[in-house]
């Protein structure tokens, strides 16, 4: 006993809330034929509809022809700049001068505290190459975390 869904494009369009235009057009560039009318309508297969709709040459930039192309590219492209001005996406030049502008005083701290140390605290040469080690092993565990978390966010997790 077949559980197939047959439905019109009309009631395709309702369910799927696109025009009828997009639903026959989609359907015909995809090749899927009508199994059955009713009512003196035509009526598709929801899975092979379905997989046609989703699969449209929208799908694939590359698939369409250039206008939609086009199109496709520059409303992507206005979707960035929407995003861009909301705040929700930031320019990977602006990233780069807010961590250039945040770890410079750090690293001059880093640079500077063994001197301070010596001059200010009165820490001999031992003392001061002990508090060198360990200022340089935080500022390479610092560098490991930002580039850890640098891969973590350009593989998009």
């Amino acid at each position: 006993m077949s559980s197939a869904v047959y439905l019109s494009i009309s009631q395709l369009s309702a369910e799927l809330e696109q025009t009828r235009e997009t639903v026959r057009k989609r359907l015909a560039d995809a090749g899927v034929k009508a199994t059955g009318e009713r009512k003196g309508y035509p009526l598709y297969r929801l899975r092979d509809a379905v997989r046609a709709l989703l699969t449209s040459a929208d799908a694939d930039p590359s698939k369409l022809d250039p206008f939609r192309r086009k199109a496709h590219w520059q409303a992507q492209a206005a979707e960035l700049r929407l995003d861009v001005d909301k705040g929700e996406l930031v320019r990977v030049a602006d990233v780069e001068e807010v961590y250039a502008a945040t770890m410079k005083p750090i690293a001059l701290a880093l640079d500077t505290l063994p001197d301070i140390l010596e001059r200010d605290a009165g820490l001999s040469a031992p003392q001061v190459s002990r508090a060198e080690r360990a200022l340089d092993a935080t500022r390479e565990q610092l560098v490991g975390v930002l580039q850890k978390e640098l891969g973590r966010v350009r593989q998009g997790r």
